[in-house]
């Protein structure tokens, strides 16, 4: 099952959890908000003038902004949308000691902040400036020279304390490093069983020396055990609740195992919050697990849209999907999607367009706990740069999730389609065979897939790595060649460099047609685009034939394609992180695996930038071709995409 994005809340003595999709939603709708609160004019009706500016004086060692984005009388937050405080005389003096606790707490104890020195430029108007200067004497910092983890049992060691703690002797004290260890000391202890563990830290100070000594005693208190396990009343079938507990009593108690199990119920997509109501038995030793729900909406109307630019189309999209739960069964529900798309050609080419409506009906616990049935109808109509499809197709999907992490999903999807193929007039009919182009294309399938996911967030991965292997069987009726066989085998690796603002990023994809026939139209090879290649434009990449001086490209029977990112996060703006990207893509599309040039491939570079949001990160690449601009060389040509290229999408290219 892929990782839920989860908000924990101590709230009166429980835990509360809010599922992944409400996360997306409140995170967006506060970031939307703040953009446009932030916006609007602000004004100041007792009279008083707007901060212009706030300066610090002799601040070298910390970074001013960070110190006065914490006053009152904060200078204007935001690039576009200006945060503009009203001048507070009465709260000068808590400002002033909140820059001294701010250098204090980053271990300054011996900086000095003198009075706060104001300039109006005009008292009579109240729309006039104001300007606050502290003069600051930092000081010497004050360097831990000690720092000391003992604790009185076998649970775990000092060393495993000392390998987890984020304060380095010799170093600037910072009371964030403090506090990060203790909590790292309360995560350990919990993995470990011991959900009651007393951490008690001391800070000793020597002003006169510049000395931090610390201190921090462990008691792990007693082993706990799962015990029982209730539930709030709700619509939600208490089978489908005792299907998705990932422990069992007696078991020692496991925060992952929570965590899982909230994942495993915002899955069934019931529930607004699930709380974790932890009671424990007198002697410490047991716990028991009240399970309460905040139910969600029966009906839920979702609207949106998106974009994605190359040099050779604009492509807007729409999305407008309709959700009823509880449908003749509460743990069925019905889904109905529209997603209308337009290729705005940049190019001499036609105007692409597509729309897709579908409509499903998925049943949890089909059969067996977990197992999802999802049976739905679809109907496209696209039209691509050198055809068109149109036509029905019906789907039957099984999936379950295995494993005690649900790491490793298995599928098995069933599928039943008709296509009408057009507008391909200008592909030379002694071509189209090669291409398994023909004007109709009624298939059946049958497509299993085993996926395996370590990364540690599937928007915006860090750490771990994603492994997927599908495979599709197919039979055309009334067709010649009838049969075809094609496996994509695909593997994601993520690595922190030191820090999880610097990550180290790798794809391999490599695609093939085991059957020597050609595989119909729709089902062929393509790449180039945002998330492939990027020295090319969208499905350039890939075999097709020139006409009048346009490439009309129709894929391959087998790709590869390989990615290289340095993923490096620079500064928030606006709350959200602004990054950077350098990549190395390769990869090559053509008619036989054994014509892949694995050795001599299409190589692309170039740099991007990535402003993370809650939906995902809104990304700008620009992409420059290394190589195969000699006359003579096989598809795609060169003359088209040109060296350059760029893409402007939402999402990670991998």
């Amino acid at each position: 099952m892929p990782e839920s994005i989860s908000v924990f809340r101590w709230n009166r003595g429980a835990w509360e959890v809010t599922p992944s999709n409400q996360v997306a939603r409140r995170a967006s709708t506060v970031w939307a908000l703040g953009l446009v609160a932030s916006g609007c004019a602000i004004g100041f009706p007792d009279g008083r003038h707007p901060v212009e500016h706030v300066e610090l004086t002799g601040a070298k060692a910390l970074d001013a902004d960070d110190v006065t984005d914490g006053l009152a009388n904060h200078p204007p937050r935001g690039i576009v949308f200006k945060d503009i405080a009203p001048y507070d005389e009465l709260v000068l003096q808590l400002d002033r000691q909140r820059i001294a606790s701010y250098y204090e707490t980053n271990g300054f104890f011996s900086v000095r902040v003198g009075e706060a020195v104001v300039e109006i430029a005009n008292e009579a108007d109240p729309e006039s400036d104001v300007r606050i200067t502290y003069a600051v004497e930092e000081g010497p910092p004050a360097n831990v020279v000690d720092a000391a983890y003992t604790t009185t049992s076998t649970a775990v060691s000092e060393d495993e304390l000392y390998a987890a703690s984020s304060i380095l002797v010799g170093e600037r004290f910072t009371y964030d490093d403090y506090e990060i260890t203790k909590a790292a000391f309360d995560a350990l202890l919990q993995r470990r069983g011991h959900p009651r563990a007393r951490i008690d830290g001391r800070i000793e100070v020597d002003r006169d020396a510049n000395e931090v000594h610390i201190r921090i005693d462990v008691d792990p208190g007693p082993l706990v055990r799962f015990d029982e396990v209730t539930f709030d009343r709700s619509a939600i079938p208490k089978s489908a609740v005792k299907n998705r507990i990932a422990w069992k009593p007696g078991e020692v108690y496991d925060p992952d195992a929570l965590r899982l199990t909230e994942g495993r119920l915002y899955t069934l997509d019931l529930a607004s919050s699930v709380r974790f109501t932890p009671t424990y038995h007198s002697d410490d030793q047991r716990v028991n697990i009240a399970i309460g729900f905040s139910e969600t909406s029966l009906n839920e109307l979702r609207l949106g849209g998106g974009l994605q630019f190359d040099p050779q189309n604009l492509s807007v999209r729409g999305n407008l999907s309709y959700t009823r739960r509880f449908f003749f069964h509460p743990l069925m529900s019905f889904n109905a999607v529209v997603r209308p798309q337009v290729l705005l050609p940049i190019s001499n080419e036609d105007l692409g367009y597509q729309i897709e409506a579908s409509a499903r009906v998925i049943r949890d616990d089909f059969l067996y706990p977990r197992v999802r049935l999802t049976t739905g109808v679809t109907y496209r109509l696209i039209k691509y740069e050198a055809f068109a499809t149109q036509g029905p197709s019906a789907q039957v999907i099984l999936g379950r999730a295995f494993l005690d992490d649900d790491r490793l999903q298995a599928s098995i999807a069933f599928n039943a389609t008709y296509y009408d193929v057009f507008d391909f007039d200008d592909i030379p009919v002694d071509k189209r065979a090669e291409y398994g182009l023909r004007d109709r294309l009624t298939l059946v399938s049958a497509a299993p897939s085993i996926t395996y996911d370590r990364r540690d967030n599937p928007l915006s991965p860090h750490s771990g790595f994603y492994l997927s292997l599908p495979v599709e069987a197919g039979h055309l009726i009334a067709a010649d060649p009838k049969d075809y066989l094609k496996v994509t085998p695909e593997a994601q690796g993520y690595l922190s460099l030191g820090t999880p603002r610097i990550v180290l990023a790798a794809r391999l994809r490599v695609g093939a047609n085991l059957l020597d026939k050609p595989l119909p139209i729709t089902q062929r090879y393509f790449s180039g685009g945002s998330d492939s290649v990027r020295g090319f434009g969208r499905r350039r990449l890939s075999p097709g034939e020139p006409v009048d001086g346009v490439y009309y490209p129709l894929g391959g029977e087998a790709m590869f394609v390989a990615n290289g990112e340095l993923r490096l996060e620079l500064v928030k703006v606006l709350g959200q992180w602004l990054g950077v990207v350098g990549f190395l893509d390769a990869g090559d599309t053509r008619n036989a695996f054994a014509d892949l040039a694995f050795d001599r491939p299409h190589l692309a570079t170039g740099a991007g930038l990535r402003y993370h949001t809650p939906v995902g990160p809104l990304r700008f690449d620009v992409g420059y071709r290394l190589n195969r601009f000699e006359e003579g060389e096989p598809d795609p040509p060169t003359t088209k995409d040109g060296r350059i290229v760029y893409h402007i999408s939402i999402g990670e290219a991998f």
